[in-house]
């Protein structure tokens, strides 16, 4: 298939999936995947001439040694939409033991939409021009980082209403620069919000996943999926967590580190793809993830460390246990601006 077909064939997939999101959503996700797919098999084959090796193509393959030469093709943008649109799409297509029954609605149709036509767009600006945008909106940030900290009590020109700010004390710190920043950029969209609150979020934050407390959580885990005879019980969610803590703590400490970040990230994401835009902060209190919802990121990110991990720490999770079975179920932490953006 060369480039022209590749184009029509993503375009079609794009409309496709536009025209089934309100009558069957799922199979319109399923649609924008394929088409984000496409557009990596498009990018492969503008660049080397060929075609890959393999016939199927995943989203996860941009991270894989065979495809690696493709992210520096893409902006930064554009492989941080990558990840989204996986994000976003794989909670509602893959076998799910606790929400198989629940249906995705066409707004995250929309949301995966979107990252979609960011991507496309993107394709048609000078990486140089994408760089140099994005350099000079982070200088904006830089130089504000240090300005007054008691400037806002009233955030009224985000949505025309107050936002309480009371859980950060960086609250400050963050509403100046963002006014700063809106006066120099015409938009500042979820993803851009995400990415500046979780940096404030995390600059006074010790990594959680320390090599002691792993250690300590993979033999917890370890003892749980051993029955009494000492039978590995190698069925269970102990055990794969086990298995991977084990494997994560075969990484280098920075390496370790970024993939905090990265899930912790993923984890907002999914969350803004179920329940973000505006009006989110009428559905707070109803608005939960599942423990089928952080393995599903856990396997995205490839660190399977278990649940506790991800919201145990007060000051080092973004989740917290809550409903009436706080065991199974996860309510966002803090105030975030961007799940008030709509997509």
């Amino acid at each position: 298939m060369d480039v022209p077909e590749l184009e029509n064939r993503i375009q079609s997939l794009l409309d496709e999936s536009e025209h089934y999101s309100d009558s069957n959503p799922r199979y319109a996700i399923l649609l924008a995947r394929m088409a984000a797919e496409a557009i990596i098999v498009k990018k492969f084959h503008e660049v080397t001439d060929t075609e890959p090796t393999k016939s199927v193509i995943t989203i996860g393959d941009i991270q894989t040694r065979s495809f690696e030469f493709l992210k520096k093709e893409f902006s930064p943008i554009g492989i941080s939409s990558f990840r989204h649109v996986n994000q976003m799409a794989s909670p509602f297509l893959h076998f799910n033991t606790q929400d198989f029954f629940e249906t995705p609605d066409s707004r995250i149709v929309r949301k995966i939409l979107r990252e979609l036509h960011d991507i496309l767009d993107l394709a048609f600006i000078e990486k140089q021009n994408v760089s140099n945008e994005e350099n000079k909106f982070l200088d904006i940030l830089d130089k504000n980082i240090l300005r007054m900290r008691n400037f806002i009590e009233d955030q009224n020109y985000i949505r025309g209403k107050k936002i309480n700010f009371s859980d950060w004390d960086k609250a400050n710190e963050l509403g100046e620069i963002l006014l700063q920043a809106s006066k120099e950029k015409k938009s500042l969209n979820w993803k851009t919000m995400l990415e500046l609150e979780y940096s404030f979020w995390a600059k006074d934050v010790e990594p959680y996943f320390t090599r002691e407390r792993l250690t300590t959580k993979q033999k917890a885990y370890e003892n749980d999926a051993t029955d009494e005879n000492g039978r590995i019980k190698t069925q269970t969610n102990a055990h794969m967590y086990a298995q991977g803590i084990t494997e994560l703590l075969t990484y280098s400490d920075e390496e370790i580190i970024e993939k905090e970040k990265a899930i912790k990230k993923a984890l907002l994401v999914v969350f803004f793809a179920k329940y973000g835009g505006k009006g989110f902060s009428r559905i707070r209190t109803k608005s939960f993830l599942s423990n089928e919802d952080l393995r599903s990121v856990m396997h995205s990110e490839n660190c399977i460390v278990g649940p506790q991990l991800l919201i145990e720490g007060y000051d080092h999770s973004i989740l917290q246990s809550g409903g009436k079975n706080p065991r199974k179920k996860y309510s966002l932490k803090g105030n975030w601006l961007f799940m008030e953006f709509d997509a």
